[in-house]
């Protein structure tokens, strides 16, 4: 009876203190940790102690939205037409232009990219992909978007001998969950290829031009009058083959020409004949003036869709034109396919790929009527004297850069000044400007269209 009575004492005892236990515990303040028990001869009772005094004892433990979390971006890269898997493409993690890491396919096509949030820009504003914002790891899904527009935030560049390169936007550094995983399919590249003749035969060194809305290719017929042009992305095309024959009786050449539409599948390979037929083109024809009406030389003019229709065929008669520059009296002159209204763009810089600063309206005809088109873009004014300050007549003009694709020169018609586009597009740069007069010439080296831009005659060599 004695033993019962001891057992029950104890387990009372027990109870009171888990029941204590429990009751602290409810009582504690959120943030607030116990002290461990205190060493023999210290007591038993605890004291609260706040989390930052345990934090300078212990250190802080890691957590979720540390910076150093890693992600991971795998997935497969595939033919778009026949799901075959690609092997040895390049696949590249990029945060705002800046690769993050890059890797190879395996012959499966598979690939895994790691790297940080630490290495990922915390800028805002990324545009979401599929994965974008739903801060879970995907299933496979196919990477049909993204294509087309100025990437930003974190972006996948996947690039595969034979097929078109692709952009796959993941968004933000915040919409990246920890793994996401992504079925790429890639475009394989296009080609045509065919025959250029005329009611004689074969024709050769006709040129051959392939153009979209986006770009052009140029080829040349051989002596059978075949021609071949690959790596095309496929979608819409015109084809255009020209040839100048030479009149027997002394007459202007005259201009034969062959135009034929296709529309190319991924990977197709596509064979088209080409029939020269006589056809008179039409002209545009103008001037380019700054504001005070002085010409402006060496502005590229660019003709863009006719006015009326603008269906897809007339985009691409236009972009059949050929871009031209202002000569030194700012006239210029363009041959197109049709008659009729087409929008002009002036543009400074390199080319097609600068930026209009002006638009104008001109009429294609066999003898059109000129156009004055107001430049609104930077020019220099430049003038070439000799030792005593006196101007020098102006035969020709070069300007290099080394932001520039291609030199910039042009003939001058005997003026002792010329107005000359800025080439650069962006506002910093040089520009090297080299005036001649005849054999002599003047160098300077300018970094704005500073007014007026006075060339000193470089010393006769001796």
């Amino acid at each position: 009876m004695r033993a019962r009575a001891v057992l029950l004492s104890l387990l009372v005892i027990v109870a009171g203190w888990v029941t204590c236990a429990a009751v602290r515990e409810a009582r504690r303040p959120p943030g607030v940790a116990e002290e461990p028990r205190a060493a023999k001869g210290q007591g038993w009772g605890t004291r609260p102690r706040p989390r930052a005094e345990l934090t300078s004892l212990l250190g802080e433990a890691p957590g979720e939205d540390e910076a150093a979390r890693t992600v991971i971006v795998c997935g497969q890269v595939v033919d778009s037409r026949t799901g075959a898997p690609i092997a040895d493409a390049s696949v590249e993690l990029v945060d705002d232009g800046s690769a993050l890491a890059s890797t190879a396919t395996d012959d499966q096509g598979n690939f895994s990219l790691e790297a940080t949030a630490a290495e990922v820009s915390e800028e805002e504003g990324g545009l979401g992909g599929e994965d974008s914002g739903t801060g879970e790891a995907p299933s496979r899904e196919s990477a049909a978007d993204g294509d087309g527009e100025t990437p930003r935030g974190v972006t996948l560049e996947i690039d595969a001998q034979g097929h078109v390169a692709r952009t796959l936007r993941l968004g933000a550094r915040e919409a990246l969950p920890p793994r996401s995983e992504h079925e790429i399919r890639l475009d394989g590249h296009a080609r045509l290829f065919g025959r250029v003749q005329d009611a004689s035969g074969p024709v050769s060194s006709a040129s051959v031009d392939v153009v979209s809305d986006e770009q052009r290719h140029r080829e040349s017929s051989n002596d059978g009058g075949e021609f071949e042009v690959d790596e095309l992305p496929p979608g819409e095309y015109l084809v255009a083959a020209r040839a100048d024959r030479d009149a027997d009786d002394g007459a202007p050449a005259e201009t034969q020409l062959a135009l034929q539409r296709v529309r190319l599948a991924p990977g197709e390979e596509r064979r088209v004949e080409l029939f020269l037929a006589p056809r008179r083109l039409q002209q545009l024809r103008g001037r380019v003036v700054d504001a005070g009406g002085a010409p402006v030389a060496g502005v590229n003019v660019v003709a863009a869709s006719p006015i009326s229709g603008g269906d897809l065929d007339r985009v691409l008669r236009a972009a059949l034109v050929e871009p031209t520059v202002s000569g030194s009296d700012g006239r210029f002159s363009l041959e197109v396919v049709e008659s009729g209204w087409y929008t002009l763009e002036l543009r400074p810089g390199d080319g097609e790929k600068s930026p209009p600063v002006a638009r104008g309206r001109a009429f294609a005809a066999p003898e059109p009527e000129e156009v004055s088109l107001v430049f609104s873009g930077r020019v220099l004014r430049c003038t070439l004297v000799d030792e005593d300050a006196k101007p020098r007549q102006i035969t020709r003009y070069l300007l290099d850069s080394d932001d520039l694709e291609m030199v910039r020169q042009g003939s001058v018609a005997d003026a002792s000044q010329v107005a000359l586009v800025w080439p650069l597009a962006k506002a910093s740069g040089s520009v090297r400007l080299t005036l001649f007069s005849g054999a002599l010439q003047g160098h300077l080296e300018l970094t704005a269209p500073d007014e007026p831009c006075v060339v000193p005659l470089s010393p006769k060599p001796e």
